[in-house]
Parts: structure tokens; sequence; C-alpha cells
């Protein structure tokens, strides 16, 4: 019998379930961005109570990505060999600890050594994530699916300003990470109940000429060029992006003279206005804007460097907010479309590799922006030095996604996955 041609129809028999899973890895990403901007909110408390001045703080901050990036890799590697479902609902379990654990780090020190285990027990599951919507989703399928995803990635910390600057008020910044924990066991065990066992691939029909096989070679995906121009852009695209979100709610409190309350309710904004880049930007991607998903990357990025331009050069409160609020709808609004560009040229059999292998060089610019920016802003008294660097990484991103279209021909998966036949 000859399979029918509409799209709906050649969609394998799981299709039914795999939004109910999709669903899942969105409430697992909420917590993890829930837990890992906490830290950004409870910014000013905790160098109160602990004395310490902006490079101190920035340290903190950074220290969350080392453990993230020692963990890409592996993780990658493990969710190819042995499956997500593993990873995806063990990974939670470390991050209730360590989020607890922040509540009762009473040095630097030791908020370094919390933070980078917490790091290393995310970035484990980041190449997973990434596995579960290149298997289940076709490339036509993928910007959208991973717009809806990565609105978790803006609701995080949208929600995490209003929950965190609420507790702090109430409760105290060492209340609050133990509380923090809750969210992960649930997600945990969210993840035990949803996620297959057996995870169906959509296969590529049309890989292109020299794509790696089944159980491609860690030095074989090395090797694609295609990989070293993705990690570039994504190391650049971490300064604007990492930066933004460590540092944001810390530029509002001292810039503006906030207090807690209205710093949190005020730095959630630009990430509903994140949230609304995803899905607009999301839809466009996988509808009109298919054939050039990364020309709509690079325009993002370069939108939101000038955005941050604006915020930094703002004379009151409402053109900051404006300013930030623009950043925060296309740094957001480029997300989704960029990891989608990378899956559409990442080797069907080793997606959670390629895509970890990106992140373990892309996020060594989630290390060194805030701390780069905590010391600039120590030094110079002023956070102009810290919006030039998150500028210059964003632009950096945009040129590097043109070059990426150039070679790939948009990479848009038009000469790569079709609809299975």
């Amino acid at each position: 019998m000859s399979q029918p041609a509409a799209h709906q129809d050649s969609a394998p028999p799981y299709v039914a379930s795999r939004y109910a899973v999709l669903g899942a890895l969105w409430f697992f990403q909420l917590v993890n961005y829930l837990d890992r901007t906490a830290m950004a909110f409870a910014g000013p408390a905790v160098m109160k109570a602990l004395a310490i001045g902006p490079e101190q703080f920035g340290i903190i901050l950074s220290s969350f990505a080392i453990g993230y990036v020692i963990a890409q890799l592996p993780g990658g590697v493990l969710s190819d060999r042995w499956g997500a479902r593993a990873v995806l609902m063990t990974a939670p379990l470390f991050w209730a600890l360590f989020t607890g654990l922040l509540g009762a780090a009473s040095t630097v020190l030791g908020f370094v050594i919390v933070r980078v285990c917490f790091g290393a027990a995310e970035g484990v599951s980041n190449g997973a994530c990434f596995k579960v919507i290149g298997d289940l989703f076709h490339a036509n399928d993928r910007a959208r699916a991973s717009a809806l995803w990565f609105t978790s990635y803006a609701i995080g910390p949208a929600v995490a300003g209003p929950i965190i600057g609420l507790c702090l008020a109430t409760a105290g910044w060492r209340a609050t990470f133990v509380l923090l924990a809750v969210p992960a066991l649930l997600a945990a065990a969210i993840n035990a109940r949803i996620m297959p066992r057996h995870q169906p691939r959509i296969e590529d029909t049309s890989p292109e000429p020299g794509s790696a096989k089944e159980r491609t070679p860690l030095v074989a995906i090395l090797r694609m060029p295609s990989l070293w121009v993705l990690a570039v852009t994504f190391f650049a695209y971490n300064f604007g992006y990492w930066g933004f979100l460590g540092w944001m709610p810390t530029y509002l409190a001292s810039a503006h003279h906030l207090n807690l309350k209205a710093m949190g309710l005020l730095g959630g904004l630009p990430y509903v206005c994140g949230v609304a880049g995803l899905l607009i930007m999301g839809w466009l991607g996988g509808g009109v804007w298919a054939r050039r998903k990364a020309h709509v990357v690079a325009v993002c990025f370069v939108l939101a460097a000038a955005a941050l331009f604006i915020a930094f050069a703002a004379n009151t409160l409402v053109m900051t907010m404006l300013g930030l609020s623009g950043a925060g709808f296309f740094i957001y609004g480029g997300l989704s479309l960029m990891s989608t560009v990378m899956l559409e040229v990442a080797p069907p059999h080793a997606r959670a590799t390629f895509m970890s292998a990106i992140s373990t060089a892309g996020h060594l610019g989630s290390i060194i922006a805030p701390a780069a920016i905590g010391y600039l802003v120590g030094s110079s008294g002023s956070f102009a030095g810290g919006f030039a660097l998150m500028i210059a990484g964003l632009f950096v991103s945009g040129v590097c996604m043109l070059v990426m279209a150039s070679s790939t021909r948009d990479a848009v998966g038009h000469h790569r996955e079709r609809q299975p036949t």
C-alpha cells in the first residue's frame, strides 16, 4: 500500500504522544532556568550578606558555567549511547540537591564549589533535550517545536523574578534556594513517567555527502567544519545571553535604585518579551522564513545588540526597560532558530553528541562573560564595559550566522531531511 502524500498522514504512529513529551521537556527546562537564574535575582542580597563586590559575585555566577561546560560532552555521548530518558530523569535529582545546598553556603568558595556541581548536573542533560527534539520532530516541524520548548528559557526567568523577589523579601535568600529544590524533584518524576523508554527516530532520507552514520565516532564529528562555525557562533552569543541573564537584574537595581520587589517585577518583563520573540520567530521560521533561518538569526542578534545599546544609553527607567525588553525579544527570538539550524546539520545518529560538542565550546563564553562583566563593572564603577562586551558578542554571532548561511545554503534542511516515504 502506498503512503499518503499529506504531511500529517505521513507522520509516524507516535505523533499523538510527542507533544506530551515536548510538554515534559518544557517543564524540565522551566525548572532548569528557574534554578539557574535564582542566583542572578538573589545577587544583591547575597553580595550584602557576604560583604563582597561585583568582581567576586561575577566569579560565583561564572562558576556555574564551569560545571555546565565540563558535563556537556559526556552527557551527549551517554544520551546517544544509552538514550535520553535515563539522563532526563536522573539529572533533576542532582539539581534539587545542589540548589538546596546553595542555601547553606556561607563563603565565596562554598558558593563556587556548589555552583560548579550544580552546573554539571544541569549540563549533562543538555544534549539529551536536543536529541529528543531532533528524534521526534521532522525538520519542517522543528522550528516551531523548538520555539515552544524554548519559551521555558524565557518564562523561567520571567517567573523567577516575581517569585524570587517575593521570597527574598519575605523569607530571605537561604530559604529561597531550599524551596527551589521542590520543582526539580517534580521534573524528575514527570520525566520518569512520560519520556519514552525506546525513543523512535525520524531518519534523514537525504543526508549530506560524507555525513556521519550510526555510532559516529567523536573524532569524525569534531572534524565537521559546520560544527566549528556554530561553536564560534554560540560562544559569541553567550557573551550577550549570559551577560543579560546574569547581570540585568543587578543593573536595574544599581542603576535605577530599585528595591528587591520592584526589581523582581520589572526584571521579568524582558523575559515576557523573550517568549513573544520565541513564538513569533519560531512560527515564521517554520513557515515563510523556513529557507532563510540563518539569515533571520543573524538579524535577530544584530537587533538585540542595538537594543542593549539603547538600554544602556537611556536616561530614564522607561527607556531602559524598552531597550532591555527589545533585547529579550531578539536574544530569545534567534535562539530557537539557531538551535534548529544546528539540528539540521547534525548527524542524525549522533545529534546529542554533535549538539553537546557545540555547547561545550560555546559555553566557554558563559564562563567568561559574567566574570568579565563583573571585573569591568568593579574596576570602572560603570556598566559601560559590560554592555560593550555583550553587544560585541551578539554582533559577532550574527556575522558568524551569515557565514553559516552562505556555506551551507542557509542550512534550512531543504537539501537535508524530507518526509518519510
